[in-house]
C-alpha cells in the first residue's frame, strides 16, 4: 500500500476479519498507519497480527505524550493492569502537555480527589476565591 493510499475502514475491516490474510499484509498496513500517526487502527491490526512489541512501541509513545485513551488501549491488548501510579505518571504528563480532560480522567482513575477537583475548577472556568490579604504588621 502506498503512503498515499493508507487503509481505509473496508480494508482495515478486510484485514481484521477475513479468513487466510498474511500477517505480514497484516503488519505492514498497521505500519503505515503508525506511521500517519492512525494509533487506534494501528493497534487494532497490531493485536490481530500478534505483534505485541510494536503495540509496546505506541503504548510507550502515547505515555509520553500524554494519551491517555491510546495508551489504555494499548494497555489493553498487552493484558496488563493499570496501577494507581501509572495514572498518576500519565495524568501529570497529560497535564504537562496541556491535555487536561485526559489528565482528570487519568486522575479519576488514580482516585486522586484533590487533583480532580483543582483540576475540573480549571477546566469549568469556576477561580476559587482569592485569597486573603495579608494583615499588616505594625
Amino acid at each position: 500500500m502506498a503512503k498515499e493510499q493508507l487503509p481505509g475502514f473496508k480494508q482495515i475491516r478486510d484485514l481484521l476479519y477475513s479468513k487466510n490474510v498474511p500477517v505480514e499484509e497484516i503488519t505492514a498496513a498497521a505500519d503505515e498507519l503508525t506511521e500517519a500517526e492512525r494509533f487506534s487502527d494501528a493497534l487494532d491490526l497490531y493485536e490481530e497480527s500478534g505483534d505485541l512489541e510494536r503495540v509496546r512501541a505506541i503504548c510507550a509513545r502515547a505515555l509520553s505524550e500524554g494519551d491517555v485513551g491510546i495508551w489504555m488501549k494499548a494497555r489493553k491488548i498487552l493484558k496488563e493492569a493499570i496501577t494507581p501510579d501509572e495514572w498518576r505518571k500519565i495524568a501529570d504528563i497529560a497535564l504537562i502537555a496541556e491535555k487536561p480532560h485526559f489528565a482528570l480522567f487519568a486522575y479519576k482513575r488514580a482516585g486522586d480527589e484533590q487533583k480532580v477537583e483543582e483540576l475540573s475548577q480549571k477546566i469549568s472556568g469556576v477561580k476559587a476565591p482569592p485569597a486573603p490579604k495579608p494583615k499588616e504588621t505594625t
